[in-house]
């Protein structure tokens, strides 16, 4: 009988483990405003379509293919999903590194990107972090190393 609850223990958590890590997370390329509205920039990973985008993005199918003309699907290009929700202007401008300043030793696999320090908005003055993201690593897992927000990265 402990053999039966052993196994049935093992296989609740194995099959919660796989639930969670099966979990895809909503990440895209960047944001626009169009007429106060944000519009999410998608990056077409391999088997996207338009209805798993617009399940990712909690919108309708229907306007993710009317916005973006029926367009046909191409691995790498970036389609647009508009939202009702309204765009977020209260952000701080990103300080952009000029590509003399990035080390010439491997651009293709890490990028320079400048984040925003949370405490500058209490001093009314500007810092900036300079960070190097790794091959792999995600707006959201940025954000969240710097507690700040997607949208000041």
């Amino acid at each position: 009988m402990t053999k039966i609850k052993y196994i049935a223990v093992t296989l609740f958590f194995l099959s919660l483990c796989n639930s969670l890590f099966a979990a895809v997370s909503a990440d895209s390329v960047g944001v626009e405003n169009q007429n106060g509205k944000m519009i999410i920039l998608h990056k077409l990973d391999p088997k996207d379509n338009y209805y798993s985008i617009a399940r990712r993005y909690n919108v309708k199918p229907k306007d993710v293919i009317d916005y973006n003309n029926n367009a046909k699907m191409q691995i790498g290009a970036i389609i647009k999903v508009p939202t009702d929700r309204p765009f977020d202007t209260s952000f701080t401008p990103v300080k952009t590194v000029s590509p003399a300043n990035q080390p010439a030793a491997k651009p293709a696999k890490t990028a320079t990107e400048a984040i925003a320090n949370p405490s500058a908005e209490n001093n009314n003055q500007t810092e900036y972090t300079q960070y190097k993201v790794s091959a792999g690593e995600t707006l959201y897992a940025i954000s969240k190393r710097f507690q700040v927000k997607v949208d000041d990265i």
